[in-house]
């Protein structure tokens, strides 16, 4: 049984990196798998427990993880980075074989397919303006995952968290500091869509999940 279920688990993850999707003639056991699934951002958006307040969205470029976690809880009225939003079990890391996210983060391309679908969630919660901690706010990276997903969500018109007007840039220490878009002044006021209640029921109280430095040693490969 123990064997059946791995391999079922294995197969349907492979397929959602090939199709980005999941298959929906999988027999019974299957589906209930498929059910809790993390293939786009929508099932993260249903998972929130914690979004962000607007203006206190903070991400990250690669290599600056640890110490935007830290930045964060140092500054709790000002920012929550994408390690506060959801349930702790969504990012425990470790290879036990009790952890039923091991089979996406033991594979490379599902563990960089789930991040991507939390960082899109993440980006579409923000509201009013959003911050990104880089290395040099003269040189924002184009590549990973703030690049190719974070960047251009926040620059969407249509998300359930609001809209953002405004990219700021901070370096990892204090004192550096740069507005690094702006939402055009030609963008119809008037299409900013309201506010969503995207937050279950079961919302939390402030969760502690694990340490940042523990999240890095996970994830640390991770190109955010």
């Amino acid at each position: 049984m123990h064997f059946t279920t791995v391999t079922l688990c294995t197969a349907v993850l492979l397929f959602v990196l090939e199709t980005r999707a999941l298959p929906t003639d999988l027999p019974s056991r299957g589906k209930r798998l498929q059910a809790k699934r993390p293939e786009n951002e929508q099932y993260f958006l249903d998972e929130v427990i914690q979004p962000p307040e607007p203006g206190k969205c903070l991400f990250y470029t690669q290599g600056l993880s640890r110490a935007a976690q830290k930045y964060a809880k140092t500054h709790p009225n000002e920012f929550r980075t994408i390690w506060d939003i959801w349930p702790c079990n969504l990012y425990r890391g470790d290879n036990a074989t009790t952890n039923p996210l091991r089979c996406i983060f033991d594979n490379e391309a599902l563990r960089t397919l789930y991040f991507e679908n939390m960082s899109r969630a993440m980006a579409m919660l923000c509201d009013v303006s959003a911050t990104v901690m880089t290395k040099d706010v003269n040189h924002i990276p184009k590549g990973g995952i703030w690049g190719r997903v974070e960047d251009s969500t926040l620059k969407r018109e249509d998300t359930p968290g609001g809209r953002v007007d405004e990219i700021i840039a901070i370096g990892p220490r204090e004192g550096s500091l740069k507005r690094i878009w702006s939402r055009p002044l030609s963008s119809p006021i008037g299409k900013k869509p309201a506010r969503e209640s995207v937050v279950r029921k079961r919302c939390l109280e402030h969760q502690e999940c694990y340490s940042a430095d523990q999240l890095t040693e996970w994830f640390e490969d991770v190109e955010f």
